[in-house]
Formats: C-alpha cells, structure tokens, sequence
C-alpha cells in the first residue's frame, strides 16, 4: 500500500512539473508566426509542404489558394487574403519586395491517506446525557473526547471544501498519515447515581469520593451496562487513569463471553469494536465490525463501525454506503460528515480514473518527444544530403522517401489525436488547481475564480482547435478552367511533356493571374492511393510573360514528376492539418490577447514546429527528386533559367501590385495591361529586384524551406552533367489563337481580387482623415508628421503633401518633411519639384555630416536620371558607387546610364563591367547593355539632355 501511494505522488508530482515547465518553455514575447498561411498579396505562397510536392520555385501565393492533395503547392497554399498593403520607406526607392518564391511558414491537492486505527473514547451506551465519572481517562493520538459537545481531534483533521475556515493538518508523515476517526454520540448507559453529573460530583464531592463510589458499584454491579457506563463516567475523573483501563478490560471480557455465548443485544459487540477500536486492536475491531454489522444491520452503531472498518481497508465506496446509512437510521452527529466526506474524497475509482489520465498524458508527451526526435533526424539528414552528398545520392534514398510519407501520416494522425489529449490536460489542470485552491486553510473567492478563468482559457481554446478539424478550405474565385478545346496547341504540350515523363497527363488546367504553378490531385484517399485521382496543373499566367518555351516545359516535367513519384497521393492528412492549425491559431488570434498560460498556444506552437520538421524535410527531398527528371530531360540551363525566371517574376508581380493598388483607390486608375504590368518598373526597381534575386539566388538551404535553396538546387542539376541549347520560341505562343481572350479574362480576375484591397484602403483613409480633424486643434508638428507617413503609406499622397507643406512653412529646415515631400512629388510625376526638395536635402545632410548622406545622393541621382539632367547626375557618382548590397547595384545601374546618355564609353563599359562582375543575370544589366548597343548605332539619339534649371 505504501508503495502505491508513493508512486501515486511520484507520477502527479512529476506531471505537475512537466506541465509547469511547458507553460514556462515559451514566453508570450516569443510567441513566433503561427503555421501556414499564404503570403500576402500575389507572391506569398503557401505554407511548407504538407506531404506534397510544393510549387515550382517554391510557388507563387494568392491565387487558386487551398486545396488538397499536395504536390506543387507545398501543401497548396492557403488562399490570398488580398492585397496587403506593405508599408514604403520614407526614401524615394521603394522598400525591397520580400522574396515572392519563398512560402510562408507559417499536484492535484490534499489526497486524505487512509485512516489507521485511532483511539476513541464512546460514551454511555444507553443514556440521554452524560454520565458522573472520576478522574482522568488515558490520553491516546488523536483520541476524541466523547463528552464534549464538538469532539476535539489533535490528530490531522479533514479539509471541508465547503468551509471558509479550516485547520491545517499537524499530524506528521509517517509513511501512511494515520485518520482519526471521530466518535459519534453513542447511546448512554443508565446513570447509577440519581443523573448528577460527573463533574458536578468531583467539585461537590471531590475526585476520590467519585472515583470510589464507582469502584464500589462496579463491585456491587459487574453487568456489562454498568462497566461500560462506569469506564465513560472516569473519563472525567482525575487520576483515574489505571481504574479506568481495569474497568475497560472487565467490560471487554465481560462483552466477548456474551458474544462468544450468542448475544441477542448490540451492547457488548459495540463494546469490543468501540473499545477494540480505541486501543489500536486491528484485528479484533475487524472482526466485531463485522460480526456487529451482520447481526444488526438496522443498528446505526454498526453500519458506523461497518463504515469505519471499510476506511481503514480503503474501501471508500463500501465506506460511504455504511455511513450514509448509518445517518439514515437516525445516527446524527457532526463526525459523520466528516468520515462521510473523507470516504467520498478518497474513491478509489477516482484515483483510478486519476492514474489513468496521468498515464495517458505521459504516453502522449512521450510519443510528442518521440516524433520531435525523428523529424529532427530525418530533416537533418535530408538537409546533409543536400548540402554534401549531391543529387545521385539522393536517388538511392528511397527508404528515406518512404519513411517520410508514413510519418507525416502518422504525425498528422498524432494531431488529432492530441486535441482530446489537450482538452483532457487542460480540463484536469483547471480541476486540480481548483481542488488544490478549495483545500487551503482559509479560501480566497480571488483565487478560486483565477483557477475557473485560467482552466477555462485553455479549454475554450483547445475546443476551438478541435472545430477547426471540421472546418474545409475552399478552393480560391480568383481561377477560370482551360479546357482542351480552347487551347489545343498548350494542352498537347502538356501530353508530351508527360509522355516524355513517363506518366499521364493532368485532366485539368487552372490558370489565374498570378505567379503560380503547382500541381495537385482531387480525390478520394483510395482513388489517389490507385493512382485513379484527378490530377490539376494550376499556372499562373504571369509568369509567361517572356518565358521561353523550353524552360516551361523543364517546370512542366518538374511537377509531372511530382505525380509520378507518387508525392500527390497521401498528402490529404497532412494538408488537413496544416489547414486545420491554421484555423486553430485563427481562433485563437480572434479570442484576442495571448496568456502564457495558455496551454493550447504552447501545443500549437510546438506542434507546428514539429510537423514542419516532416513536411518541410518531406518537401526538400521530393523538389530535389522532381528537379532530377526536368533536368534530364530538358538539361541544366532550361532548369536554372526556369527558376530564375519564376522568382524574378514574382518579385516584380508583387512590386507591381503593391503600385498600381494606391493607383486604383486614389487616383481612379485602371489596369491598362495584365501581362505588361511588370514591364513598366523602372530601371530602380529592376535594380531593387535584382538585388533581392541575389539574395535569394545565395542563400544556403535550411531546415526551415519548403523548398533547397536555389543556389543547391541549381548545383545539383549542374551535377547531373546533362543540358540541352535553349531554343528562343516563346510561352505564349503555345496557347495560339486562345492568348488574346487569356489575358482578357487574366485581367478582369485581377482587377475583381484587387477591389477589396482598394476598398480598404480608402476605407482607412477615411478613417485616418476623420480622426485626425476630430484632433486638429491639437496636433503638432510631430503627429503631423506621422500622420503624413500614414497617408504616404497607403497611397493617399496629395492629403500628406498637404500635411507637409504646412510643416514646412512654420519651420522651412525641417529636412526629414522635405525628404517626404520630395518622394511624393516623385511619385506623382512632378520630377523638376523634387529635385528641388532633394538638393535642399542633400545640403542639409553634408553640412552636418550626416552618415545618410550617400543614399540620400543616390535617391537624387535617381531623380536626376529620370529628369535626364545628365550632367547634373554624373556629379554624383563618384559620392554613390562605394554604397553596398542593392544599393551599390542600383548606383552602377545609373552610372552606367549617364555614361551612355552622354556617350562616354569609357564610364559606361567600367560600370557596364563591374555590373557583369557582380550581377551577371541582372535584368538591369540587359536593359542597359541593349540601350548601350543602340547608342552605339550610328543615326540613333537614345537620349537627349534636358534644359537644366540655374
């Protein structure tokens, strides 16, 4: 018994602490991204690879959304939420577009021990009242006094939940804490001196006078009634201690040889349990327990000793039945309760019930630590071959591949079934935090309802997690079907390519107007298991723009592949997962402020992490697979030049929208053109974009990518020693007679999902507006100055500009207002006026050395270019060139350009040079190599200077 209970403490003081230490384990201040998600506007993508092949170049975002299967989305990406306006910095060169090809990742209380044998002291049998005694009974542990009106226990007493005050336990452990049991008012015996009371007889009379008036009746009257009331009257006699106990043991003896002679009355089978009971005599108590109980079953007295009996032997329910009974036979007495509630307290179904749960929840966090492990190991071993091993050995992984397609199953099975585990967690904190609460000595109304708050917090949270399960994704509005008959020529396209493949081809063609392309597969989980699903090519026609043909079909064999290696089929768990935490971190973001106490946060952001560990190894493992069979079969150039071609367009689709959008809600602009959009950047964004191309184009693969990096996928196609000439004809072409209708229909389907984000915009502006004149008489210069950014920010530029001028003309030195204003005289074309303000700046800045200096130049060297001020703008060269990082690209970009404006060919091959040395797939660099190769023509004038102000 001991050990049990020491096991039982050992396990709830160990899940206590492993509990605690979870809550603790993540601060609300490192509380990351939640999971999945697409990117914001057209370029985000989805989130990483949920058992599925993911998009080409790690895909687009926004259009044609969710979806299920898993190849080519990377677990398909969530839908767009629309355009999400991103913030510009306060300098004329727009903010960096965010690499477009990525994907978004997104103790229980007192436990009452079981009594022991504790003394106790009945009364008179018989009596209405108490009885006359002498002298001092013996003092036993924990012994009650039977006279007193409220019995006193020195022993631990028993927490009522129910009471506002309580005293604290003062019994020390002992292996098994000893419960005293208290004594209920037993009948009394009939008083053999006329009813004086006992204690009025020792003060009248004095102690040895009673004592020896019961001595001489229990000589005279050696009955069992008279022992027994003459051993309750000594209770109260002092000194009477050694009559007492001879008293005591006549009346046992006397009581066994009625019993052994078949008594037909209760008293001399109480007289042994309640005198057997007192002096600690187990085995005897048991027996009179229970014979008393058997004989007398309508007799109050023995359903208590039964219930009693059951205590000690921890047969809590058996105990409960006896009491209660015991108070239904008309025994009433405060005692009662108490034994009643210590009997209840200590069920044993519900320390059944209470091991199994904490059984269960370690199993669970066993099996959570279990599959964090083993997706740490494959990912990392994933990421290593890679990385070291190159792509031949890739190949010879197919226990890899296999290990990860059950896996992610097994993990996104896991999933479900941690919700019921986590509710079941959070339902037993809030419980035993509460019991814990109800059993302190005095109880706190505050503490009691922070227990109720805090548990049930964590239970609503994890219910809506477990809603989230049921909730399905639909499919995005911002897609049209292809069909076969409307462009034949690209649907043969698609058959060779997948005959060359060695798979058939897909039964339907999604096109949307944004920078996708990925695959997946409809179906039930048996039609995808028999390969018999419907198999979806979604592309987004964005990217076709300038896109060679050979190149589309190395992307094309890229996600054929994907169905051929089979990664489409079992990816339905795992997408509905990732799906099913979006929706549960949605809910919690919508309950409002996260609490570290939080048990579902912590879950879901642990979990997350564990299951992209599976997936995102999963997914690197099956790009570099895919990127084995586009290489081989259309060589390492078409690969390389496919994947450049794709994250540069996504990059400059998302600067494009991120412009036009402002455009479309302030200044009633319309999209002229769908697919000429990116053609309209301006030589600072290309640069811009070729910078963060760069960055991304060098990045080294890590655990936590959808996708290997394109440096290490383009290193292993190069590997594969395998490449074909690249033949100029051009995607577009492919679709024939269908393109013109394509694109019309491409820009209606943009426009339609840009119109909630230009709704939004003006939506906030007007609020910004109203609020703003709510506070006129009280802004100064810095909230107007902010209030300006704001405006800047989402687009409304001649409301800011309004703003600024009135700054300027109460303090005309405030350079960072002029800054402002120069950029949005920018912006809205009014070149000449910026300059202007820019000059000032530039000024301002030099005079007090002000390290910004140089990308301040830049921005006016900018201007100056595109007011084509040649002269001006070759002044300032030599201030930017030794600028870093895009910054330097876009200085070389503009050097390069005034040198061609004023036909220097010296400046313009240096620079033409040092932009090949560090950029060399520079879209920048064609653009100003074809400008330099027409300057060059003899009877073409690319450009003239303009009339440059005094």
């Amino acid at each position: 018994m001991k050990v049990g209970k020491m096991r039982r403490h050992w396990l709830f003081g160990l899940a206590g602490f492993m509990v605690f230490a979870a809550m603790l384990w993540v601060s609300p201040a490192s509380w990351g991204q939640f999971p999945g998600g697409g990117g914001g506007g057209f370029g985000g993508g989805g989130g990483g690879g949920a058992g599925g092949g993911g998009g080409f170049g790690g895909g687009g975002g926004g259009f044609g959304g969710g979806g299920r299967g898993g190849g080519g989305y990377g677990g398909p990406s969530r839908p767009s939420p629309g355009y999400q306006p991103s913030r510009p910095s306060p300098g004329y060169q727009p903010s960096r577009p965010s690499p477009g090809y990525q994907p978004s990742r997104p103790s229980p209380g007192y436990q009452p021990p079981r009594p022991g044998a504790p003394n106790y002291s009945p009364g008179n049998p018989y009596g209405s009242g108490p009885q006359p005694g002498g002298g001092n009974s013996p003092v036993y542990p924990g012994a009650p006094q039977p006279w007193s009106p409220s019995p006193s226990v020195s022993g631990p007493t028993f927490h009522n939940p129910l009471s506002i005050r309580q005293t604290p336990t003062n019994s020390h452990w002992n292996g098994i804490r000893p419960t005293t049991i208290p004594t209920p008012q037993l009948p009394q015996a009939p008083n053999p001196w006329g009813g004086t009371n006992t204690r009025a007889m020792v003060q009248q009379q004095g102690a040895d006078q009673v004592r020896s008036l019961i001595q001489q009746s229990t000589q005279q009257d050696k009955s069992l009634t008279n022992l027994y009331s003459a051993v309750q009257s000594l209770q109260h006699v002092p000194g009477s201690q050694s009559l007492q106990q001879q008293l005591r043991t006549q009346a046992m003896t006397a009581a066994r040889g009625q019993i052994q002679q078949g008594a037909g009355e209760p008293l001399p089978y109480l007289t042994v349990a309640a005198f057997s009971l007192e002096s600690g005599n187990a085995a005897e108590f048991q027996t009179a327990a229970t014979d008393f109980v058997n004989k007398f079953p309508q007799n109050p007295h023995a359903q208590y000793f039964a219930g009693v009996k059951e205590m000690q032997a921890g047969n809590w329910s058996e105990a409960e039945a006896s009491l209660r009974k015991a108070m239904d036979l008309g025994l009433k007495d405060d005692s009662i309760a108490a034994l009643l509630k210590t009997a209840i307290d200590n069920q044993r179904w519900i320390w059944q019930y209470a091991n199994i749960t904490v059984y269960v929840l370690l199993f669970w966090l066993l099996g959570l630590g279990l599959l964090n492990l083993v997706g740490s190991y494959l990912s990392r071993s994933t990421l290593r071959i890679i990385n070291q091993k190159g792509a031949d050995s890739v190949s010879e992984h197919a226990t890899l591949t296999a290990m990860y397609r059950y896996l992610i199953n097994i993990a996104g099975i896991y999933y479900y079934i941690s919700l019921p585990m986590l509710l079941l967690l959070s339902l037993a904190i809030m419980l035993s935090f509460s019991y814990a609460v109800l059993m302190l000595p005095v109880l706190n109304l505050w503490l009691v309802g922070l227990a109720l708050v805090v548990g049930a917090a964590s239970v609503l949270a994890t219910i809506s997690g477990i809603r989230a399960v049921f909730v399905r994704e639909k499919f995005s509005d911002d897609i049209r079907k292809l069909s076969r008959e409307e462009a034949p020529q690209f649907w043969s396209l698609l058959d060779d390519v997948a005959e060359k493949v060695g798979t058939r081809t897909v039964d339907e063609i999604w096109i949307s107007p944004g920078t996708e392309f990925a695959v997946t597969e409809l179906g039930s989980f048996r039609q995808r298991l028999q390969d018999r699903g419907q198999r979806v090519l979604l592309l987004g026609t964005a990217l076709l723009q300038d896109f060679r043909l050979m190149p589309l079909k190395s992307i094309l064999a890229h996600e054929y592949a994907h169905f051929l290696h089979r990664d489409t089929a079992g990816g339905d768990v795992a997408l509905r997962v990732q799906q099913a935490m979006q929706e549960f971190a949605d809910a919690i973001i919508a309950r409002g402020q996260i609490r570290w106490y939080d048990l579902a946060v912590h879950f879901l952001k642990f979990y997350h992490r564990l299951f992209q560990r599976f997936t995102l190894g999963a997914s690197r493992l099956q790009e570099v697979l895919a990127d084995r069979v586009a290489v081989k079969l259309y060589g390492a150039s078409a690969f390389s030049e496919a994947l450049r071609h794709t994250i540069r367009r996504s990059l400059e689709f998302n600067l494009c929208i991120n412009r036009v959008v402002p455009q479309m809600a302030f200044e009633k602009a319309t999209i002229q053109s769908f697919v000429e959009l990116p053609t309209q950047l301006e030589l600072s964004d290309q640069t811009a974009i070729d910078g963060a191309l760069d960055d991304i184009w060098k990045r080294a693969t890590t655990e936590e990518e959808t996708h290997p990096s394109p440096r290490d996928r383009v290193r292993l196609a190069r590997d594969l020693g395998v490449d074909f000439p690249i033949q100029s004809n051009l995607a577009w072409n492919a679709f024939g007679e269908a393109s013109d209708k394509v694109r019309r229909d491409m820009k209606q389907l943009l426009d339609k999902h840009l119109q909630p984000g230009v709704q939004e915009l003006r939506v906030v502006k007007q609020q910004i507006v109203r609020a703003w004149r709510r506070h006129a008489n009280q802004r100064d210069a810095e909230d107007m100055f902010t209030l300006a950014n704001v405006l800047v920010d989402h687009g409304a530029y001649s409301e800011a500009e309004t703003y600024l001028n009135e700054l300027l003309y109460i303090e005309s030195d405030l350079a960072v207002v002029r800054h402002l204003r120069a950029i949005i005289r920018a912006r809205t074309g009014r070149i000449d006026e910026a300059i202007e303000d820019m000059q000032k700046v530039l000024k301002f800045a030099d005079q007090q050395r002000h390290r910004e200096a140089p990308e301040i130049a830049l921005d006016l060297l900018r201007m100056l270019v595109q007011a084509k001020r040649w002269k001006h703008a070759a002044s300032l060269i030599e201030r930017v060139t030794e600028l870093r990082g895009p910054d330097r690209l876009l200085a070389y970009a503009c050097a390069a350009r005034v040198g061609i404006a004023l036909d220097d060919s010296e400046m313009a091959g240096e620079y033409l040079e040092r932009i090949r040395a560090g950029w060399p797939e520079s879209e920048a660099l064609k653009i100003l190599e074809e400008a330099y190769q027409l300057n060059e023509t003899p009877g073409i004038e690319l450009w003239e200077e303009s009339t440059e102000p005094s």
